[in-house]
């Protein structure tokens, strides 16, 4: 279903501002909703699974959920809590900007001395004796956040496998701190140049925090050490796993990872993982969110009015590399954060032809996938807006295609774009063909 929109509600949905020479103008939130309901309903129902937008700005703060929250009965709620990985990764760090404020400790101080005392206290060890050479001792905070430590990350198919033959057991980080290779892909200080992104450098300045807190690992509150205390209550539907499967946790929702097609019916079969370990990995994984409060959390974090650090460390948040961290989706990280020139779709997916697009493909923000959830969200600079798009459901080869997402969220930026945008940017919708694109899947045997 198409809206037509007189040039008078256009202006006043660009501006956001209710002109006086419209009449009667339909609410941004309004279009918006119905519009997204009708591209994004039909596809939700009949792949049973949910789909939750959020959107914010200075006058609008709205949400859409759609479809199901498990697998077909229970219809998606705007209070539904969804684990989206990596979204945790820019709470942590402004848990680091919040103590270098305060003066705990400086940016470009070293970590090891930060964690040695702790790994010895807490589990009878130290990074020496784990297995790091003397080049470990050269990594900073600022390396460990801007992913140029040299640290290299976990072996995601291990990671996969052990959770496959234990689906309760918890990992912890001194299991992911065993496991890992001790190798560095490069000599921090000297040879990082170029970002390679890495959880276990998050793993790290999780530890850093539960140090200074002298707490365990599994005793840190990560929510109320990210975030200023009169901010706390803004993100009621953000959560932090520790121990125990989703299903233990409050309004967490079902969420289903693709495990292989049956060749003669080509459906994909799910695994729903509701009662498997929901941690995660600490301090770089293990989040749950819905929309709004993922949403709410990058307008205060980025948007006009810093509420959540300061202006001087959202500007080093902001410091962004120069190299692409993956080929095709024009992300480079900051310090906690990515900004993307490709709206972090892949390069399929927008057709940068198009004269007068590229200004409004920018947003910094971050992506939080698990394995079976998809999301972006984050800060669209140009047209003054936060937003957040969440799926319950992943499959494809994880994580640069996955199908269902690359469709949800081409038609998101398509449809608000063609409301915001179309007499503006008159091609912008052409540059969204929004066709599926197929992933590896192994064969059902």
């Amino acid at each position: 279903m198409r809206v037509t929109i007189s040039p008078c509600s256009v202006l006043y949905l660009f501006t956001l501002f209710f002109s006086s020479q419209c009449q009667t103008p339909t609410p941004f939130s309004e279009l918006v909703t119905k519009e997204l309901k009708a591209a994004l309903e039909e596809m939700a129902i009949k792949n049973k699974m949910g789909i939750w937008i959020a959107f914010k700005n200075k006058t609008e703060d709205f949400t859409l959920s759609l479809g199901t929250s498990d697998g077909g009965k229970t219809p998606a709620a705007e209070h539904d809590i969804i684990p989206v990985g990596s979204l945790a990764k820019p709470f942590t760090a402004t848990s680091i900007f919040l103590l270098i404020e305060q003066g705990v400790f400086g940016l470009d101080d070293a970590f090891q001395p930060l964690v040695d005392p702790y790994l010895t206290k807490y589990n009878g060890t130290t990074l020496q004796k784990l297995g790091w050479g003397p080049e470990i001792s050269r990594v900073t905070l600022r390396m460990l956040l801007h992913m140029l430590s040299g640290i290299t990350t976990y072996n995601d198919t291990l990671i996969h496998e052990l959770t496959d033959q234990d689906p309760h057991y918890d990992i912890s980080p001194y299991d992911y701190l065993a496991l890992n290779s001790k190798k560095m892909y490069c000599d921090p200080g000297s040879t990082c140049t170029k970002e390679v992104y890495s959880s276990i450098n998050y793993l790290f300045l999780g530890l850093v925090l539960a140090a200074h807190y002298d707490v365990p690992w599994d005793g840190l509150n990560q929510l109320s050490i990210s975030v200023p205390p009169a901010r706390r209550k803004d993100y009621p539907g953000i959560d932090f796993f520790l121990h125990g499967e989703c299903s233990t946790y409050k309004q967490v929702t079902h969420y289903y990872d693709a495990q292989c097609i049956n060749t003669t019916t080509k459906a994909t079969k799910f695994e729903d993982l509701y009662n498997e370990s929901c941690l995660n990995g600490f301090a770089f994984g293990n989040i749950g969110a819905n929309a709004r409060s993922a949403a709410r959390f990058f307008y205060d974090l980025l948007g006009p009015t810093p509420q959540i650090v300061s202006q001087k460390s959202r500007l080093e948040m902001m410091k962004f590399g120069d190299n692409y961290l993956w080929d095709g989706q024009g992300i480079t990280y900051g310090l906690g954060i990515w900004h993307t020139d490709r709206l972090s779709m892949y390069n399929y997916s927008v057709n940068t032809s198009f004269p007068g697009i590229e200004p409004y493909l920018s947003y910094v923000g971050h992506a939080g996938d698990d394995y079976g959830t998809v999301s972006r969200q984050g800060w669209h600079d140009k047209l003054q807006f936060s937003f957040s798009v969440i799926i319950n459901r992943q499959r494809g080869d994880f994580p640069y295609v996955n199908t269902d997402m690359h469709v949800v969220y081409c038609l998101f930026w398509k449809t608000l774009f063609r409301i915001l945008l179309s007499n503006q940017v008159p091609a912008i919708t052409k540059a969204f063909p929004c066709t599926p694109q197929h992933g590896k899947s192994p064969a059902c045997h």
